[in-house]
């Protein structure tokens, strides 16, 4: 019981229930599941140690020939197909691959090209990728966006 003087009388006040909010500590963020097809061996090196040493960061990095056209899974968070280091045959199948989920994959698509004319950012913007990134090396590319994806995560957390 609290007695507040107040000139010449008092009153009795009780004391209130605390309406504090319990302290909510942020969700874990979980992490960001890649899926890179690139025909860049060092790349697909860089990326896989990268992913081995951050626990935020899962990539599955694989070459065109071990990444048939059903590898885009529900669980990705984000596919970068690198079509810099593709030919002929397995350029026309990277292209159709990117094709068949352009618009229907609900992760973020990123296409790295290596056409300077712009056509290829054409088409790839034709079909509705997410990034198009000219003459751009795919482990910068994936810094660059898993960079701003966990900031946006961070954020909203």
């Amino acid at each position: 019981m609290i007695v507040k003087a107040v000139g010449l009388t008092s009153e009795e006040v009780r004391p209130r229930r605390s309406t504090s909010v319990p302290r909510r500590f942020p969700q874990p963020v979980p992490p960001l599941n890649c899926l890179v097809i690139t025909g860049d061996g060092r790349a697909r090196g860089q990326l896989r140690l990268a992913s081995a040493q951050d626990r935020h960061f899962r990539c599955d990095a694989r070459d065109w020939c071990d990444a048939p056209s059903s590898a885009v899974a529900d669980d990705h968070h984000l596919v970068l197909v690198d079509l810099r280091y593709l030919f002929g045959a397995v350029l026309r199948d990277a292209m159709r691959l990117v094709a068949r989920h352009a618009g229907r994959c609900a992760c973020l698509l990123v296409v790295c090209g290596g056409d300077d004319t712009g056509a290829e950012e054409r088409w790839a913007r034709q079909l509705g990728v997410d990034l198009y990134f000219p003459c751009m090396p795919v482990v910068d590319a994936v810094n660059l966006v898993v960079a701003d994806m966990t900031r946006d995560c961070v954020a909203a957390a």
